[in-house]
């Protein structure tokens, strides 16, 4: 059986075993299952317009899911996660050679990481040039009004 941590990362998916969508008692479900030790914060984005909270789940320092009103919506893989994009970029890979796998790649000055159009962000480390992490995401994450507006989340919540 392949390691939960190095299955594939699908954009816009989510990776082998969970799915953007999933509740967070579903993936909690799945961690238990594999005997993985985890841990659980709230970040309650007060100040923000609507003030709605983030759940997150962070796996062994190398996976962590992100919530919405319990719905899956971001999975940021870093540390010792060993699965690879579609296109073969992982972590510890040379930002070099990412370049090169995906010329959509664009650095982001605000939050000082690397888009691709192909549906993923990626951040490095400046010290190595390496990879430090990839995060995938909802396709609705690409456009800050529609994604602030939750109302994305309930096309989720029916087509679980």
């Amino acid at each position: 059986m392949k390691s939960l941590f190095a299955e594939q990362i699908i954009p816009y998916v989510g990776n082998e075993s969970f799915k953007f969508g999933m509740s967070k008692q579903e993936v909690i479900k799945a961690i238990k299952a594999e005997r993985l030790s985890y841990r659980e914060w709230i970040d309650p984005h007060k100040g923000c317009t609507p003030e709605v909270p983030w759940k997150y789940v962070e796996v062994e320092n190398s996976i962590t899911f992100c919530f919405v009103e319990d719905t899956l919506f971001e999975i940021v893989f870093e540390n010792t996660y060993e699965g690879v994009l579609p296109n073969g970029i992982g972590i510890g890979m040379s930002m070099e050679e990412a370049l090169q796998r995906d010329s959509s790649i664009s650095f982001n000055d605000e939050d000082e990481d690397y888009v691709s159009k192909e549906g993923y962000w990626i951040e490095d480390d400046i010290f190595s040039g390496k990879v430090v992490s990839i995060t995938v995401f909802v396709p609705q994450a690409e456009d800050a009004q529609a994604f602030f507006s939750y109302k994305w989340v309930s096309d989720y919540k029916v087509t679980k």
